[in-house]
């Protein structure tokens, strides 16, 4: 008997622990609807800080507000179905799937992290514009669409495991526009601008982008003398390994225009200006309009 009172009592206290900083939390008027594989269906509200789990196999999961999270605005996973009618504002990641479940949010999603951290055969589609510290887009074995604009201070998509990823919108970022990798697909019906790379293209991966590349950067670092050094970065098409790059538009960048090699083949249908070399190239490439090296 005394060990069941035990056992109650360490149970008692550890609920305690795990939901007494909700208890005390204000309530954000956003609601999270539940509906079991089995159809059984529980609704409650939302407190601020917290953050939204669909991990219940076979389950539907339907948020109706914003989700402001202090650790991952929501996750999806187990053949899950999850579906943000509002924002997403989060601490660490802001949307992660997993497991072959489904998510969409209409609305915008900002992660400290990553905006979007897909993988496991999940598909994502966002009907706002993503904001990532680390990745806009983050994806393996999985299918993103962004029907919005994307901004990061790394990479505005990075794609994996054979992807697919499809940005609706502009992307700007401090490091790669595209970084795309294991025979993904990464289409931009957009505009790129970008410190390092405009499309950084490796084994396989096949990268359209519709509109522009930009890729003006500036490097800065201070010598053992403490004098410091700047130069400028940034290249519009960084491919290799049998890596295939479209672009419709131009493409402008203060190193290399493109910058193509082992088997790669990269098609742009608009003009390439760059401050350093216009082609470095040991693949196959078609270019429809002169390069100038200002």
């Amino acid at each position: 008997m005394r060990k069941v009172l035990s056992l109650v009592l360490s149970l008692a206290m550890l609920l305690q622990v795990c939901f007494c900083s909700l208890s005390f939390a204000e309530e954000t008027g956003t609601t999270v609807t539940v509906v079991s594989a089995d159809g059984t269906e529980n609704t409650y509200t939302l407190n601020d800080g917290d953050d939204v789990s669909a991990w219940e196999e076979g389950s539907t999961v339907t948020v109706e507000g914003d989700i402001n999270s202090q650790y991952s605005g929501a996750s999806v996973g187990n053949d899950a179905s999850l579906t943000v009618n509002g924002n997403i504002d989060a601490r660490y990641t802001g949307l992660a799937a997993h497991d072959e479940s489904t998510a969409t949010v209409n609305g915008d999603i900002t992660g400290g992290n990553e905006g979007v951290f897909a993988f496991g055969e999940s598909t994502v589609t966002v009907n706002g514009d993503v904001t990532g510290e680390f990745s806009g887009v983050y994806t393996d074995d999985a299918t993103v669409t962004v029907n919005g604009d994307i901004t990061s201070r790394n990479n505005g998509v990075t794609a994996l495991g054979e992807s697919t990823a499809t940005v609706n919108g502009d992307i700007t970022s401090e490091y790669n526009g595209v970084s795309a990798h294991e025979e993904s697909t990464v289409t931009v019906n957009g505009d790129i601008t970008c410190e390092e790379n405009g499309v950084y293209a490796r084994d396989q991966a096949e990268v359209t982008v519709t509109g522009n590349i930009n890729a003006a950067g500036e490097q800065t670092y201070t010598d053992e003398n403490g004098e410091e050094h700047t130069w400028k970065s940034g290249n519009g098409i960084n491919a290799c390994d049998e890596a295939s790059v479209t672009v419709d538009g131009d493409i402008k960048a203060n190193q290399f225009g493109v910058d193509a090699r082992d088997d790669v083949v990269v098609t742009v249908n608009g003009d390439v200006t760059s401050l350093g070399s216009g082609i470095e190239s040991g693949s196959s490439w078609t270019y429809e309009e002169e390069y100038s090296e200002d």
